[in-house]
């Protein structure tokens, strides 16, 4: 479900009007914490956008660990993604160069290049439209709000919308709802301990096939 879904959720088990997913993306942390995915590999969709005639973008490096590529999705095709090719700066300026008129313009296209400069990213061609872009990196998954999906499992879910939920309750003035907070807090740690431990635990498919011992 993604963050409109788990904020509904949330409200079920806590009985509280919440509007804002800080309680969610605090629980969130503390079972990706838990399951040892604080840090994992992220295909993140919601953090970049390319624009009309703008070549240079602010990256998430709050939560960048290891940039691994860019990918953009072509319009024509809303399934295809093409990747952008990392250039350094010799090969950036030549990509550059390459897509200037005679008049020294830039002519306009799907970005097919890019370079970095500390927290920015910088594409060429110029994009000559508005372009979905998907960053592929190592490091924190992006914070969830209204249409970010988990990258928890989704069976665990439930999970983080309970544990949500007793966050926010122990953060009320009534002690009833403190206690409703620590009740379903308790619950959840005997869940996180089965999150924890089917996340790291090996496919089946994964495991050496048992062989015949053959007896003569």
């Amino acid at each position: 479900m993604n963050g409109e879904a788990l904020l509904n959720q949330v409200r079920k088990f806590s009985g509280l009007s919440i509007s804002t997913f800080d309680e969610i993306n605090d629980a969130y942390e503390t079972i990706l914490r838990r399951g040892g995915m604080w840090q994992t590999r992220v295909r993140d969709e919601h953090s970049l956008q390319f624009s009309e005639n703008k070549t240079r973008y602010l990256l998430p490096m709050d939560r960048i660990r290891r940039l691994e590529g860019v990918a953009v999705r072509n319009n024509t095709d809303e399934l295809e993604w093409s990747p952008l090719t990392l250039a350094d700066d010799e090969t950036f300026d030549a990509v550059v160069f390459a897509n200037r008129d005679s008049d020294g313009n830039d002519e306009t296209d799907v970005p097919t290049h890019y370079r970095l400069a500390g927290d920015e990213i910088e594409v060429t061609p110029t994009p000559d439209g508005n372009y979905q872009a998907r960053l592929v990196y190592i490091g924190n998954p992006p914070a969830i709000d209204r249409l970010t999906t988990p990258v928890i499992p989704a069976n665990y879910h439930r999970l983080l919308a309970k544990l949500a939920a007793a966050y926010a309750l122990r953060l009320t003035d009534k002690p009833e709802n403190q206690a409703r907070g620590q009740k379903l807090e308790r619950e959840c740690r005997d869940e996180m301990l089965a999150f924890a431990y089917d996340v790291s635990a090996p496919s089946t498919t994964d495991m050496p096939r048992p062989f015949r011992i053959m007896r003569s």
